[in-house]
C-alpha cells in the first residue's frame, strides 16, 4: 500500500480526528473511506475550501451564457478580469 502526505487546515484535521475516534478508526482508515465515498459520487467535488471558487464559477457560467454573442468564455473572463 502506498503512503501519501496531504496538507489539511488545522480545524479540518481536528474534525477528522474526532470523527475517526468516534468510529474507532485510524486517521488513515478514515481517509481511505472518505476517498472511497468521494470516488463513488462521480466527478463532482464541492468547492468548500477553495477561496474565490464560487465567484469564478459564477463568472464562468455568465460567460457561457454570453459566449454565443460575445466570443469565447475565456475571452469574456479575461475582459471581466481586466475591467476590475
Amino acid at each position: 500500500m502506498a503512503k501519501v502526505l496531504i496538507t489539511l487546515p488545522d480545524e479540518l484535521l481536528k474534525q477528522v480526528d474526532q470523527r475517526a475516534r468516534k468510529h474507532h478508526l485510524t486517521r488513515s482508515a478514515a481517509s481511505r473511506e472518505a476517498f472511497r465515498q468521494w470516488l463513488a459520487q462521480g466527478d463532482y467535488i464541492a468547492p468548500v475550501d477553495r477561496p474565490g471558487f464560487l465567484q469564478i464559477q459564477n463568472r464562468m457560467e455568465k460567460a457561457r451564457r454570453r459566449r454565443k454573442s460575445d466570443g469565447s468564455a475565456e475571452e469574456w473572463l479575461r475582459r471581466d478580469r481586466d475591467n476590475r
